[in-house]
């Protein structure tokens, strides 16, 4: 249930905004680790090198179900494992395609698995059903979908399939799967196909149309960005369509605005919405946390001075990653994640077998909204 903002045109009609102390946050290590090996559980399976710097090995995808339930994607195995909200272990599948044979291609002067050219994003429904959306070289490739005890769903299927685009975002409401594409050079995307660039369908697969790049809330109401507005970074609200049929935000009635003073040379790294309709954007460096919240008509911000990856690098020996660094349940709690060595190592820039490293999760706590 995670996505990322896309940028189109709009108007401000409502600005409120409150800074919360840094003091309020608090960040708290899980206790288990999740291993690197060919054990249960264990991440890595079928490596193809023995050595390698930490974030070789991070996965495809991570995502956290309204049971703070963890999925995790392999990048090596396509495996996917499912743990509780302790990081014990579920269930893992090792996703079944053809590509996925254990097929070597060449690539330079080495032979590499054909699945390390492929992509998985995971995604969640409110029912606890789990999306595997796959990528090939950017590009979409297919779709499948699990049941809550991971077992394949044979009948579900996209109806249209956005084939040959390229796919940036992937996001699941109440009720729809909305699947953000793009040409290959942006520069040709021309007026009419950024209306209807992203592809929805409902949770069978259905297609119900096309539109702009957007996310709704669990109640229709309907959000995307803009940062025309010089210095400021705006989240835009619009009514559901009153037909119920797709339709791009120029369509729609504009309900509310919020916006914060955007930091100079600064961008997001994680947008998301959890149930009660809270958007979020988190800066990395200096760690900054800002909180749409629609329903109080207010934008919280939390800062703190310091960077995230070189604080929990220096007090807690894990280093995360560059992209991708944020988790968001749909109940609003934040996760970022990375890797340690079994020995509590220092030095995390060099390279280390894998069964030196294991993943850990960190979960970021707000003290106060």
């Amino acid at each position: 249930m995670k996505t990322k903002f896309y940028l189109i045109s709009g108007i401000i009609l409502l600005i409120l905004f409150r800074n919360v102390n840094a003091q309020n946050i608090e960040l708290v290590v899980l206790k288990n680790s999740i291993k690197i090996g060919n054990n249960l559980g264990e991440l890595g399976k079928g490596l193809q090198f023995q050595k390698a710097g930490p974030m070789l090995y991070t996965p495809d995808d991570i995502e956290i179900d309204n049971k703070n339930n963890f999925y995790i994607c392999d990048r090596f195995s396509k495996t996917i494992y499912k743990y509780d909200s302790l990081l014990n272990l579920i269930y893992e599948k090792r996703i079944d395609d053809e590509s996925f044979k254990g097929i070597l291609i060449q690539v330079d002067d080495k032979k590499i698995p054909l699945e390390l050219r492929y992509y998985v994003d995971l995604e969640t429904d409110l029912l606890g059903n789990l999306y595997a959306l796959m990528g090939y070289m950017g590009y979409y490739y297919r779709m499948i979908k699990y049941d809550t005890e991971g077992n394949l769903i044979d009948s579900f299927k996209l109806e249209i399939e956005p084939k040959n685009l390229r796919v940036y975002s992937t996001f699941i409401s109440k009720d729809k799967i909305l699947i953000a594409t793009g040409l290959s050079n942006i520069f040709s995307e021309d007026e009419e196909f950024r209306k209807q660039k992203t592809f929805v369908y409902d949770l069978d697969g259905k297609f119900l149309g096309r539109c702009n790049t957007y996310f709704e809330d669990f109640y229709g109401n309907i959000y995307n960005t803009n940062t025309l507005i010089k210095g400021k970074f705006l989240v835009e609200q619009y009514l559901p369509s009153s037909d119920e049929k797709i339709k791009p935000t120029s369509e729609l009635t504009l309900s509310n605005n919020l916006y914060f003073e955007k930091p100079e040379n600064s961008s997001g790294e994680l947008m998301a919405i959890d149930t009660s309709n809270n958007i979020y954007l988190i800066f990395e460096s200096p760690f900054s946390l800002k909180i749409f919240n629609f329903n109080n008509n207010k934008v919280i911000e939390i800062i703190r001075n310091e960077g995230l990856q070189k604080f929990l690098e220096k007090k807690y020996r894990i280093q995360i990653p560059n992209s991708r660094q944020f988790l968001l349940s749909p109940t609003g709690e934040i996760y970022t994640y990375g890797f340690k060595t079994i020995n509590n190592n220092e030095n995390l820039w060099k390279e280390y077998n894998y069964n030196e490293l294991e993943l850990k999760f960190i979960k970021i706590k707000i003290l106060e909204k």
